[in-house]
């Protein structure tokens, strides 16, 4: 009976570890102000960035994105690079990529690109078109397929170079966000996870 219950206690603990970890990209509250935001996130020609400080989701700072996709180049592009070594680059485990936007005017369809270190699209995350409102949290699957169908490999995963945030040319309209929070999840590999298990349970026989 004991052991029964040892190893529910062990297999409870692993669950928990499974859950995964919050890994925080960019929750806007290191910048100084709109120039500091804006050398972060290169944006196209027709992409307007601000640092907000009335609008945000959790902390003080946001940052306000306005776009118009009736000008050239005719889609919206914020790019963040987010890995400056190869350990920054290595996203082995990630399963999903999220982030939080205010819509105050919707127009054109979200995505969110991982790009690999050598300037290459490799998962295309499909949101949607925005609604107008309040906070909402987009969550991407990175598991599945992308928009175009594609999976992303363990190759691929340890050389994430860069994350857009983008607006598809579908009416050509303009339209204003709010993003914040834009966090990655990281759940433990199964082979880590079963080995930290039959740890545990060596050790709990050796107690004995």
């Amino acid at each position: 009976m004991k052991k029964l219950v040892l190893c529910a206690l062990v297999l409870l603990g692993m669950a928990s570890l499974c859950k995964g970890d919050t890994i925080m990209i960019d929750n806007y509250e290191s910048y100084a102000n709109t120039l500091a935001l804006r050398a972060a996130y290169p944006s196209t020609a027709n992409v307007t960035l601000t640092l907000s400080t009335t609008e945000y989701h959790s902390g003080g700072k946001s940052m306000f994105y306005e776009y118009d996709n009736g000008k050239d180049p005719w889609f919206a592009k914020a790019e963040h690079q987010v890995a400056f070594t190869p350990e920054q680059a290595d996203w082995t485990g990630t399963t999903e990529l999220s982030i939080w936007y205010k819509c105050t005017v919707k127009q054109e369809p979200l995505q969110l690109v991982l790009v690999d270190a050598w300037g290459i699209n490799v998962f295309v995350g499909l949101i949607g078109t925005p609604a107008e409102g309040d906070w909402t949290q987009a969550v991407i699957d990175l598991t599945g397929p992308d928009k175009n169908g594609k999976y992303l490999t363990a190759a691929e995963l340890q050389r994430i170079g860069r994350v857009d945030i983008v607006f598809t040319a579908k009416n050509y309209g303009a339209g204003k966000v709010y993003f914040d929070d834009l966090a990655r999840m990281v759940v433990p590999e199964p082979a880590a996870m079963v080995l930290l298990g039959l740890g545990s349970l060596g050790l709990l026989r050796k107690r004995k």
